[in-house]
This record gives C-alpha cells, structure tokens and sequence, in this order.
C-alpha cells in the first residue's frame, strides 16, 4: 500500500511539474501598440498555425492595423489590413503597395471593433493555382469575411502592428479555441529607426526575485540601439532611456535630458555577433514587493554579476512597459537595410549558445532571411549561402546582397554559371568553415544539395583573386567547384561549413551595384525580381 501511495505521489507531482511546463510555452503573446510606427518585425513563420493562419486578437476603440512584409521596411510593397477604419465603419486590404495608399479593397462593418474587449481575428494568404487571396476571419468562422486577390503575391516574412489609439493584442494562437498560443520561448523581433510604436509589459517578460527584476535580452546591432522603460504606452511623461552601442552604453531619465551615467568600452556592440545583456530594476521602482529599496537601475552584460553602468533615481518612477527602437541621427538618410537583431523575454540561464542553430533552408523574398549564413566578400557586398534547383539538382553558390537586394543565386554548373531567380538561403549559427582537400568532408559538415533526390553535394569555400566563392564539393569527384566570371572553376584545397560551437551571425550590406564576379562581364543588366513560393 505504501508503495502504491509512493507511485501515485510521484505521478501526481510528475503531473503536475508537466502542466506547469506546457501551460508556461502554451500563453500567448501580448503586445501594446499607440502610434504610426512599425519599428518592429516579429518572424512571421514562428506564429503561424500548423494550417498556415495568424490568429489574433485585440482590444482598441479604432484603426488596428496589422503588416505582412517581405521586408522591414513599409514604404516597400506589402500587405496592410487596417480593422476598424473610419472611425470602426469600414475595413481595408491594402496590397502590393506601402501602406500610406490608398486600398485595394474595403468592406463596410458595423462596430468591428471594440475598446472594452477583445474581437478575436485570423489571417490567411491562400494559393488557388495562379490565384492569391488575402483574407480576413472572424474568431472560430472558417469563412472570412474580407479578402482580395492579389495577381502579382508578396512573400511575407515579417508580421508587425500598430495603431492609431493605445490599443492591447494577443497574438500567435494555436487554434481556434484562441486560449494557448504557439510558443514564448525566445521572443524575436527586427528593430528599426521609426521610433517607438510597440509595447511589451515588463510582467510578462522579466523573472522576478525579492531584489527587483531582471530582464534578459540578446542584440546584434551595427547602430544605437534604445530600451524604453515606461510606466505608460506612450513616449510621454517620465521614463528611463538605456542607449547600448559600439563604444559603450548610457541611462537617461526622460525630464533630465542628459546622460546620468555612461559607460564606455570599444566594440561593446557589434553587427557580426549577438550579445547578451540584463537589465535589474530595484523593487521601489516596481512596486513588486513591500520592500523598499533606494530604485537602483544596472545594467550588465554577459553571464557576469558585475554591474557595468549603474545609478540610483531618488525619485524612482514605476515602468510597466518595455519597448526598442533604433537610433537614428537626423542628419542621416532613413536606410531600410539597417537593423538591429533583438531578443527578449529570455530566462536567466540562456546562453547565446543555447539558442536554436538548426541549419535550414528558407526561400528568399528580396531580403535575407533572419540568421542567413555569411561566406564570402566581394568588394563592399558580403556573400551569403544559398542552393538553386536546376536540371534536377539543388546546387549551393553565392546571393549577393546587392541594390534593394535583387539579383539571384549563383551556381556553378557543366563548367558554366547560372543566375537563378528562384531560390533558397541557408540560416542557422554555431556554423564555422574548416579546411580540407581532395574530397574530405570534416565531421558535421552541411548537406548543401541534391540530385535525384540524394545528398550530392556539401558547401565549400574557396579564395580566388581576393574573392571568397562559395561553391560545392562532391567527394567522389575529389574536387570543389566554385562559380566566378562565367565560368565552373575547380579546386582541390577549400574549406568545409560545418556546424560548430561559436555563433555566427550575418548582416546586409548595401551599396552602388558593382559588375558580378560570377558572370562574364559583358555590360548586361541582369538586375531582376525574386519571386518565391514559401516552403
């Protein structure tokens, strides 16, 4: 009997221990939107259903507008739908075209929306063989009640929100239940310079102790990147302000207006690698507790304890709400190609090797993907890892991020190259190239394509006339085979991308188009759009 009793206590708490994990990745995430900017960009792939919908809901009086970008930028051709329009009577598609135009499509509605509960809402972009149509739902109705089709479809990769008053969202899902989302682990977002428009309450993001709270928080960044700490959803009033940047890091409160502690260290935020940083807030600036303290702010980074900039408000105010932005000198042109790489919400023992560094492919849509793989240079252009199907194999070469990021996937094929549109990029870190020759393929190396349907080739690298070229190795043949100036050139010495320990990240760089190293150089303009389906 009493091991009965024993086997049944340990289920119970087993049970019990296994609730509590998945009800903790089951919530939802919540967001805080006041203003006309999308500053930030969520990955739209990690809050789809399994049947490919975004389901979500909120609470505004208004004009609750909802992006899908192939980009971080608006002002490029995307996908807006704006719920409650005109004072909550219409609502509008607006497709193919930035999102200050005028709509493709509007549908009356009656009270849509509303300021003291949420409306639950879907959105689909669903393919009927050449056709695509945008369309809006209403909670667990399987028929939308708004959709457009589009002749000429986007390829969406970014989700973000606004709104035209303080309006709360609840996004990312599971099902039609609208009660479990998809997952909160490692909440991501692209920050850019168009200020502060998203919220995120500190509750729901910070891990508490009886000393304060701590929020966690990774960035990769070439420009200042800005966290907000307010006790409102909006830039108004008293806040505190922490600028991190290359040389260093700095506090404001807003009524001050200059920095009331700095801290100056070369290199301390860079664009090649992801940093780790916390951010402790004392309980008399959070009311969390009954304890008072003296409203210590510190800011640190890393794994270590010590603080790096610190200071004590006397008058400390109470913050409720996270937000980034990217700062922007107004002497500098707006460059949409700039970002910064933000992760939140992330517990005390995460590590920036601990993150998910599965390689993957993903189809390109005009702009890399988040995390895609860098392996090379040409001039001022960096080189990134991609694989084009052609004559019945997927074979790896070269995208170079060129102007507005068109241009195609190089490859190397029967002693030619080949320029294809339609293609994919490798994403993923913990990634480093090893050295190798005469077909040796290191331990961990990356699948980079197929032919008949079997692994053929791994990705390569090789060094020719100051360019790095990727290319790829079967091992068979002993040989690597690389694209450059028109033609399938062969090496025996290359190295091999492996998966590794240190994280490697990518960034895009911009510029004046430069003639391709990869096809002969005949004056020709081979400037054309990516258009992609999504796998």
């Amino acid at each position: 009997m009493e091991k009965l009793t024993s086997v049944v206590f340990l289920l119970f708490t087993l049970c019990i221990i296994l609730c509590r994990e998945v009800s903790s990745n089951d919530k939802v995430k919540t967001l805080y939107t006041f203003g006309y900017y999308y500053s930030q960009y969520f990955p739209l792939e990690e809050n789809l259903t399994p049947d490919r919908l975004i389901r979500f809901s909120v609470r505004a009086p208004r004009d609750a507008h909802i992006l899908l970008a192939p980009t971080h930028d608006a002002d490029e051709p995307v996908y807006e739908i704006v719920l409650g329009a005109h004072n909550n009577t219409v609502n509008h598609i607006r497709g193919r075209c930035p999102c200050q135009e005028e709509p493709s499509a509007t549908v009356r509605t009656v009270n849509l929306l509303n300021a003291n509960e949420f409306r639950h809402f879907w959105l689909r972009i669903k393919k009927e063989r050449l056709k695509t149509f945008i369309q809006v739902g209403l909670g667990d109705s399987d028929t939308p009640f708004h959709e457009w089709r589009d002749p000429r479809p986007l390829q969406p990769q970014y989700l973000s929100f606004r709104s035209a008053t303080k309006a709360e969202w609840h996004y990312g899902f599971r099902d039609s239940n609208y009660n479990s989302g998809i997952s909160l682990d490692r909440r991501q977002s692209v920050v850019t310079s168009t200020g502060f428009g998203q919220y995120f309450p500190i509750s729901e993001i910070a891990s508490f102790s009886t000393a304060g709270i701590t929020l966690y928080l990774t960035i990769r960044s070439e420009k200042e990147i800005q966290i907000l700490l307010s006790p409102l959803v909006s830039t108004l009033g008293e806040f505190y302000l922490i600028g991190i940047h290359e040389n260093g890091a700095y506090l404001k409160k807003r009524l001050l207006g200059v920095n009331i502690a700095t801290y100056k260290q070369s290199k301390f935020l860079t664009k090649y690698e992801r940093s780790r940083f916390w951010i402790e807030l004392s309980n008399a600036s959070h009311k969390i507790s009954s304890i008072l303290s003296d409203g210590m702010i510190t800011l640190g980074k890393g794994t270590s304890l010590s603080a790096l900039l610190q200071w004590r408000d006397p008058h400390p105010i109470t913050a409720q709400y996270l937000s980034f932005a990217m700062y922007q000198p107004t002497n500098e042109d707006y460059d949409p190609s700039v970002y910064s790489d933000v992760q939140y919400g992330l517990g005390p023992d995460y590590t920036i090797s601990s993150q998910d560094c599965t390689p993957r492919w993903r189809e390109a849509a005009g702009i890399l993907p988040s995390g895609a793989v860098h392996g090379g240079r040409y001039n001022e252009h960096e080189l990134f890892v991609c694989r084009a199907h052609y004559n019945g194999e997927a074979i790896p070469g070269n995208y170079i991020a060129e102007d507005e990021n068109r241009g195609g996937c190089y490859i190397a094929h029967n002693f030619s190259v080949q320029e294809i549109h339609r293609f994919e990029v490798l994403t993923g870190c913990c990634l480093k190239w090893v050295s190798a020759s005469l077909g040796h393929v290191p331990e961990g190396a990356i699948v980079g394509g197929y032919k008949n349907n079997t692994p053929k080739y791994y990705i390569v690298r090789v060094k020719h006339e100051g360019v790095l070229i990727i290319g790829g190795l079967v091992p068979e043949e002993r040989i690597a085979h690389v694209p450059f100036k028109g033609q399938q050139l062969p090496f025996t010495n290359y190295e091999v991308l492996v998966q590794a320990i240190r994280t490697e990240t990518s960034t895009i760089v911009t510029g004046n188009r430069k003639p391709s190293p990869f096809l002969v150089e005949t004056g020709s303009n081979l400037e054309s759009t990516v258009e992609l389906s999504k796998t």
